[in-house]
């Protein structure tokens, strides 16, 4: 009797730790094809630095530093420091293409609480949820070659 006791419990939190495992860490939701970079600069920082260059840079970063697993070992530090990169390019000021104003409004204020709660927090989900807004966005604004995305930003390209 112990020892069927012992293998539902043993059994049982096996099914709560997959159900938990794959509730925070599923893969990404919609499969897309692969879209066309946008034909001309919709967003441009005041520094002069385009939406393609921010999006990918920072996707780059987030590739390297937290993908494959790697955000339980994260520099938070590293994190800190590239979120408030971000935030102060955002609030520099950037010129958005009028036709495109709402989705990026949007999208930019997502990224910037992220970025916020990283710097303020050093909240390691906020961290994820950077990378996932990256990604998609580099998939819809530069083209980027991925077979899925995450579904979370506004913006879906032109």
């Amino acid at each position: 009797m112990f020892v069927i006791l012992v293998s539902v419990l043993a059994v049982g939190s096996l099914s709560v730790f997959i159900g938990y495992t794959l509730a925070n860490h599923s893969g990404p939701k919609i499969r897309v094809d692969q879209p066309k970079a946008v034909t001309e600069d919709l967003i441009v920082f005041t520094n002069g630095t385009t939406g393609a260059e921010f999006i990918s840079q920072y996707h780059k970063f987030y590739n390297d530093t937290v993908c494959y697993g790697r955000i339980e070992y994260v520099d938070i530090k590293e994190q800190k420091k590239a979120a408030n990169e971000i935030l102060k390019k955002i609030n520099s000021g950037v010129t958005i293409d009028p036709q495109y104003k709402e989705a990026f409004d949007i999208d930019l204020g997502t990224i910037k609480y992220n970025a916020t709660k990283v710097v303020e927090e050093g909240n390691t989900d906020r961290v994820v949820d950077l990378h996932r807004l990256f990604h998609d966005l580099d998939i819809y604004y530069n083209g980027y070659s991925a077979s899925m995305a995450w579904e979370v930003t506004e913006f879906l390209g032109e």
